[in-house]
This record gives C-alpha cells, sequence and structure tokens, in this order.
C-alpha cells in the first residue's frame, strides 16, 4: 500500500466517546493521594459518568484480587491505574541486581481478558488521559541511530498507510528540526537492534547511543515538544519505562508509552514469525503485526503478552505464574524478561487509526549484529 501525501496543516482531531469509556474502570488508592486530588479525580468522573474503584491496598495480590471482582462487577475490561509503582503496586522483581515491574500480573485476569493502562501527575495529566483527545495525522516517525535496521520496521508502517520519516537521533536532523513532526506524529517508534555500540540505549532519564556513547533525547526534551495526536511511542531501549523522569514526562507530554523496565535483548538467530522470538524483536514485530487488526492499543498489547506467553515453553510459563505469587523474584532468564517487563501507560482505549487495508505481514525476523 502506497503512503499518502502528508499535509501537516490537515488531519482530524476526535475525542473519545462516552461510550466508549463506558468499558473503562479507573482505579487508584486514594491513601496514596492528597485529599484535594482524590476529590478532583472524584468529581471528574462523576461529571463524565466514569466507572472507578478504590482499592486502598499496597498488597498487589490483594489489589489483583479486587480488580478482578470490579472488573467484572462493573462490565469493564479495560483499566485505567492511576499511580507509578508505589502510589498503585505494580510486581516487582530483580534482573541482574536492578529492581524492574511488570503489570501482566492484571492483564492475565480471567485468561488475558483486562487491557491495562497506567497514568500518574497531575491532575490536568490526569484527566487529558482518561477523556482524551487523539489525532489521524498518518505520520510516523523512527527512532534509530543506525536507519537501515529498520527497514523493515518502515515497511510495515508505509504498508499501514503512514508517511514515515526517519530519525537517527545522533546525526543528521536535530531535535529542534524534528520537533514539528513530533509534535504532529501519530506513531513513535525507537527502535534498538544491535549489540553494544551499534545500538540506542536508554535509562530511566534519557536515549542514548553511539561511541563514545551520548544522550540524544532526555526526560526535559518532552518538556520541549506539545503532542497534539496522543501518539503511541513504542521505546525498545532499555529502562526507559522504570517509574523515573523519562516516563514522567512521556505521560504529562500526553502519549501513550510502552516501553521496558529492566535490560532489553535482541535475537542471536533468525526467526520465522515473532510468534516464537522471545526478545524485544518479537515483541516490537508482534505490535506490528498486530497494529492493522486490532482496534485499540490496549488490545494489540494485550494480545502479543498473551500470545508469547503462551507460546513460551510450559517450564518458563510456569516461572512467570510463581512470580505472580510473590514479590521480588530473581529473574535470569532473557526469554522471560522479553516477555513480562513491558508496561503501558496511557490509555488503553485509545483508537488504532491506519489504513483500512494493511497488507505487510512479519515473515522473517532478521538478525543485526555490530
Amino acid at each position: 500500500m502506497k503512503s499518502k501525501k502528508l499535509d501537516l496543516s490537515k488531519y482530524n482531531i476526535k475525542i473519545v466517546s462516552s461510550r466508549e469509556l463506558n468499558k473503562l474502570l479507573i482505579v487508584w488508592n486514594p491513601d496514596n493521594h492528597p485529599d484535594n486530588k482524590n476529590e478532583t479525580i472524584r468529581k471528574f468522573c462523576k461529571v463524565n459518568s466514569l466507572k472507578t474503584s478504590e482499592i486502598k491496598s499496597d498488597n498487589i495480590f490483594k489489589a489483583y484480587k479486587r480488580i478482578e471482582r470490579e472488573a467484572d462487577s462493573q462490565k469493564a475490561d479495560n483499566i485505567l491505574i492511576i499511580g507509578d509503582a508505589i502510589q498503585f503496586p505494580s510486581l516487582d522483581f530483580k534482573h541482574m541486581k536492578t529492581l524492574a515491574y511488570t503489570d501482566l500480573i492484571f492483564e492475565q485476569i480471567g485468561d488475558f481478558n483486562l487491557k491495562i493502562g497506567r497514568i500518574y501527575g497531575g491532575e490536568k495529566t490526569l484527566q487529558n488521559h482518561i477523556r482524551f483527545n487523539y489525532g489521524d495525522s498518518n505520520l510516523a516517525v523512527v527512532v534509530d541511530t543506525t536507519p537501515k535496521k529498520s527497514e523493515l520496521p518502515v515497511k510495515a508502517l508505509e504498508a499501514l498507510d503512514f508517511k514515515v520519516f526517519m530519525w537517527s537521533g545522533l546525526k543528521g536532523q536535530s531535535l529542534k528540526i524534528m520537533e514539528t513532526l513530533l509534535e504532529k506524529a501519530e506513531m513513535i517508534l525507537q527502535y534498538s537492534d544491535g549489540t553494544f555500540f551499534d545500538r540506542v540505549h536508554g535509562n530511566t532519564k534519557e536515549w542514548f547511543g553511539g561511541s563514545p556513547p551520548r544522550a540524544f533525547f532526555t526526560y526535559k526534551d518532552f518538556r520541549k515538544i506539545q503532542f497534539q495526536c496522543y501518539p503511541f511511542i513504542f521505546s525498545e531501549a532499555c529502562y526507559t519505562a522504570n517509574f523515573g523522569p523519562f516516563i514522567r514526562e512521556a505521560i504529562r507530554a500526553l502519549s501513550v508509552y510502552i516501553g521496558a523496565t529492566s535490560l532489553t535483548y535482541n535475537n542471536r538467530i533468525e526467526y520465522d514469525s515473532w510468534e516464537n522470538c522471545f526478545t524485544s524483536d518479537g515483541y516490537k514485530y508482534g505490535i506490528l503485526d498486530l497494529l492493522g487488526k486490532k482496534p485499540t492499543l490496549g488490545e494489540v498489547k494485550l494480545t502479543v503478552d498473551k500470545i508469547l506467553f503462551e507460546t513460551l515453553p510450559a517450564s518458563k510459563q510456569k516461572k512467570i505464574m510463581e512470580l505472580n505469587r510473590k514479590n521480588g523474584m530473581n529473574i535470569n532468564d532473557a526469554e522471560i524478561i522479553s516477555t513480562i517487563q513491558w508496561i503501558f501507560f496511557g490509555n488503553p482505549l485509545r483508537p488504532v487509526t491506519v489504513g483500512v487495508e494493511p497488507s505487510f505481514k512479519i515473515r522473517k525476523i532478521p538478525v543485526y549484529q555490530d
């Protein structure tokens, strides 16, 4: 499918409908927020006829049971959690002596029945994520310091009817030049194929790369950009979603963000499909494959998580289920890490706005080495 010519001055801005919001349950622990913020959330949800549940527990397993009951009784299959990992628990584990998190435990309620999103920040930020505006600009920006490695994702996006711009980050276009494109983008996808120096890296504050390594996009840069389309940001780099300033500012800037809370690993052999590729490559190509097949970003992520979990060997599935009963476990298996560590920030009801006849199928997942 050929991409349409992009007109940055014209695209539709829509607001999520009340009918769609009826599928959403908003949960938070009022004990971990000031009284005035709790009252603002309650009032906003009441005015907009939104379903809510206040769960006064910092124990993730008790929170799990309560969400399970509330989702069933209120007939909601999209859950929006208000709070970081301290304000509302996320299941924690350790990898390479570093604390990481997963919300997979909530998704697995009812055999992968719940689409889970998470937001936190100021009152206005919360309101703008709950009842959100979104744009259909047909513009995607792919961030990769080695652009040739992203040829396959670019083809996939073009087949979904996007006009795609590459941003190398370290050379070529400066952030200043890219600001207009980023502000109007519908998709911003950061990829990290390869190893060591020939790869985009990340931490809780920035994306960086090159030799010697240097940052090319930090949490402060989110403050310079006014996103207009409630864009979907996917980051393959390590740690960017580990509840630091990078993800905090991405949420404040009004984006939907899927990222890693631990180290990310690339494939060392070629795979015929993403469904049995238990690295960050399997995850990102799974998302690309399903963008044209699912109605919301929450459903895209849920389906990728479900397929990868069910394709894992039984022994590794068992390890994940053990994690779902105990906080703080040490996980050293890269395939398990690559399956569980991705967290969805933003409203899971954000629609996927792609071309009507997506024609691209991920057939081979290549190997990129330095």
